[in-house]
């Protein structure tokens, strides 16, 4: 089976988890300190804090913008639930709103909020200098896509403060963790504190870190592969730039995506229609401007740096057969 993520494990996070193990760093220590200084330092210099979930950061990077009980935060109804999740413990309304046919939310059409969360949509980044001018504070969503660059510069840059992932199946992976960056310094977090990330986590993270531009490379190589392989009649990829950074490889299928995935899937091809859910039908919501014509037809391909040439080949021998 060839899955539709796989974490790229190699000899260097080997060894910086058993040298962590070595010291007896399982806690938050030195190593955590280390990576988010690292990940600050990469930003310009900003402060990082580093949290044991990319959910636990978001809701920090939503109580640091001191809403009040009840404001209405924008957010994309193409998403991770995490978003729902994070307004639900800081008793906020999560607002719907459309996104672009590159997947981002839509900040012409996300109406009067009090704040935004916008997530860089599988690989692929906002559009920085539109949700600016809304006046509103927001919340750069960076959990799928670390390597973007925005038009205010690199991924955790641009918005009113920024938020990453390193769950098991992100672009670095710490098996678990999250990060918030702001433009202000942090009040120091005692090493007591239960949702810091442990030094383990953090030295697989760190290690991974340290490949990122390693990590893109080897994404944009497959797309591009795969740019020239899509039969046409399955579909076209979806809108994207030079810059993307393929957190997810997405073709938007002629025919519904479900029964292809299925049939992929089948044949040992792990595949997925869509890449999130549908915020709006989790929700039970009804709005006339969050349809598109293309619900139903986005297919997600297998595409991460571990995966080998002759797996790319058996996936494309099999969208063919298809």
């Amino acid at each position: 089976m060839i899955p539709h993520s796989r974490p790229t494990i190699e000899d260097p996070d080997r060894r910086a988890v058993d040298q962590a193990l070595g010291l007896g760093r399982v806690g938050p220590g030195p190593i955590a300190a280390e990576l988010a200084a690292t990940v600050g330092a990469s930003l310009g210099g900003r402060r990082t804090r580093l949290l044991r979930s990319g959910t636990d950061a978001l809701t920090e990077a939503l109580a640091r913008l001191e809403l009040r009980p009840g404001a209405r935060v924008a957010i994309p109804v193409l998403s991770c639930e995490s978003l729902l999740d994070a307004c639900s413990r800081r008793g906020l309304e999560p607002w719907l709103c459309p996104v672009r046919d590159d997947l981002t939310i839509d900040p012409d059409r996300i109406g009067p909020v009090d704040a935004v969360i916008a997530p860089h949509a599988w690989g692929t980044a906002v559009d920085s200098a539109a949700l600016d001018a809304l006046g509103v504070p927001w919340v750069e969503d960076c959990a799928t896509s670390p390597a973007c660059v925005t038009a205010a510069g690199p991924a955790g840059t641009a918005g009113t403060t920024a938020v990453f992932s390193f769950g098991p199946t992100k672009y670095v992976t710490g098996a678990l963790g999250g990060a918030i960056v702001w433009r202000e310094a942090f009040a120091e977090v005692g090493p007591g504190d239960p949702h810091e990330l442990p030094d383990l986590n953090a030295a697989l993270a760190l290690s991974q870190w340290s490949r990122l531009s390693a990590f893109v490379a080897r994404r944009r190589a497959i797309a591009a592969i795969y740019d020239q392989a899509i039969p046409a009649a399955l579909g076209v990829p979806r809108l994207a730039r030079p810059e993307d950074t393929y957190y997810r490889y997405i073709v938007r299928t002629r025919r519904p995506a479900e029964p292809i995935a299925d049939r992929l899937r089948a044949r040992g091809i792990g595949a997925s229609p869509s890449v999130n859910p549908w915020l709006d039908e989790r929700l039970g919501v009804r709005r006339h401007e969050l349809q598109t014509p293309w619900r139903g037809h986005l297919l997600s391909l297998p595409i991460y740096p571990s995966m080998t040439d002759v797996e790319l080949s058996r996936v494309i021998d099999e969208l063919h057969a298809l």
